[in-house]
Formats: C-alpha cells, structure tokens, sequence
C-alpha cells in the first residue's frame, strides 16, 4: 500500500491506495466491477461522480474527501491507480489465507448438494454479473478442512461472507475461474473498461 497525505478541514490525514493488484480485496474489485458495467452498459465515460465512487471503493479515502481536492490533487490520485487499466494475473494457490485460517476451494463442480445449487441459483438471480457476487461465490465453494476433509455444505455458510471480503481477488480468480467463465484463465481484464475510462 501507498500513503497518501491529505489536508481534511485543519488537519493532514493519511490514506492507504493499493499499489498493484496483490493489494486489492474481493470486495474492492466487486465494487470496481459495478462501475466497469455501468460504464460498458452506457457505452460513454464515467462521470466525475462515478470516477470518485471508484476511488472511494478501491481506496481508504471517502468521498466527501475526494470533493474537496483541487484538480491536481484529484489526478495525481487517479494517476496512481493506473494499475486498473492493466490485466491482473491470477495466482495459482492451494489454499488462500484469511486472518489465520485457511481456506480451500471445493473441486468436483459436477456433484453439488440441493443446498449449493439452491444458494447458487439464489447468487445467480440476484446479479446480473457473477463477478460482483465473487464473495456471495466463495461462502459456497471455500471450506475448511476438518480431518483432512472438507466441510460438508451447510446454509449457514452465507453468513462468512465479510470473511472473504478480505481475500485478495489474484489468489481467488483461479480458483473460481472455471465455473465463472467456463475455463481456466491467468488473467482477468475485467476491470479494464471502467479505468480506461476514468
């Protein structure tokens, strides 16, 4: 992460901007993906206020800040999150790490309970777009292991979802790139629309 200063009223504030895409979290990339489909949907450039609610959501910084920057400021800002006009490249992990525990990704994508298919379908209606659901995703596919084995699937799984908010989006595209896209992917340039155009 970057620091950067920012003059608030009286005082200087420090906030935190991703430096590449490693930094970037599940939830950071959901939210920059609802900008790139809006702005594909509209086929035109996003607004001012659309480009500072991007900001917002990649970065610490509110937007109510972000209105009070000088131009200047506002593009050295926009400047520094280049990254996003550049494909990310996935990483292949047997596991992803979130605040100590480990997490596994269910593999056989050809047997799944009544109750995964019904939370699917549930994903499914409720987003136009899987990749904004990316976390809704991970509460049915990453597990714990117990014994050696994953946990079977229960309902309540849907409430770990502000758990893999904080996953890195590289470390868990691969693992769900197969039952998103229909194919093993190392790179996803989703979120290329959205910045080329901020």
């Amino acid at each position: 992460m970057k620091n950067v200063n920012i003059i608030n009223g009286k005082d200087k504030v420090t906030y935190e901007i991703p430096d590449d895409w490693n930094e970037v979290t599940v939830e950071q990339y959901s939210k920059i993906i609802k900008f790139n489909n809006k702005s594909a949907d509209a086929e035109v450039n996003l607004t001012i206020k659309d480009t500072i609610g991007l900001i917002a959501a990649l970065t610490s910084i509110p937007e109510k800040v972000l209105y009070q920057l000088l131009p200047d400021e506002y593009a050295e800002i926009v400047k520094s999150i280049d990254f996003i006009n550049s494909p990310y490249e996935s990483k292949t992990v047997e596991y992803i790490l979130i605040d100590g525990q480990k997490w596994y990704c269910k593999q056989d994508y050809n047997k799944f309970t009544m109750g995964e298919v019904a939370s699917i379908q549930t994903i499914q209606e409720k987003y136009g777009n899987l990749d904004e659901a990316i976390p809704e995703m991970l509460t049915i596919f990453m597990r714990k292991k117990v014994d050696g084995k994953l946990e079977e699937y229960d309902v309540e799984f849907e409430d770990r979802i502000d758990i893999f908010k904080k996953a890195k989006i590289v470390e868990v595209n691969n693992l769900l790139s197969f039952f998103l896209t229909g194919n093993n992917s190392s790179q996803n340039p989703t979120a290329q629309s959205s910045a080329e155009k901020v």
